[in-house]
């Protein structure tokens, strides 16, 4: 996997919140999938949840971009794919999409780390009822 200096900046972060800035195609987003996959490996039964603002602008954006990179990689396998439900199973370890939009997936579900991607298309109050139910670290692109 070819890092980049977005990811390694990102990695070192030991901040509850790690604010990713910069123009299109910087490569915000695919530092930030490497690294939580990265992370998914290492701890087993890490809940990573990665939202964005509808499911289409997740179909047409990171969840193409992760596949994408698993692909890239040789190691993303249709049977850990739940697509029905947006979820992609790395050993003990989940990686779970979902939007915004669907204020009931918003306010209950907790997770270790959550990644908010097009941070700015959120509602803020979506995003503290996020924030609120992560117990490790949040990314922000």
């Amino acid at each position: 996997m070819e890092l980049t200096p977005v990811f390694h900046s990102h990695a070192k972060a030991k901040t509850r919140f790690v604010i990713s800035q910069g123009g299109t195609s910087a490569g915000k987003t695919w530092a930030i999938l490497q690294l939580l996959y990265l992370r998914a490996l290492k701890y087993p039964g890490l809940h990573i949840s990665i939202v964005a603002e509808s499911l289409p602008v997740l179909k047409r954006g990171v969840i193409r971009d992760f596949i994408k990179m698993l692909k890239d990689e040789n190691v993303y396998d249709e049977e850990f794919h739940n697509k029905t439900d947006n979820i992609y199973n790395i050993g003990k370890s989940k990686i779970e999409f979902f939007s915004a939009e669907d204020s009931s997936k918003v306010r209950g579900a907790r997770r270790d780390v959550l990644f908010v991607n097009e941070a700015n298309n959120i509602n803020y109050d979506a995003f503290t009822e996020m924030e609120v139910r992560t117990t490790q670290q949040v990314f922000v692109d």
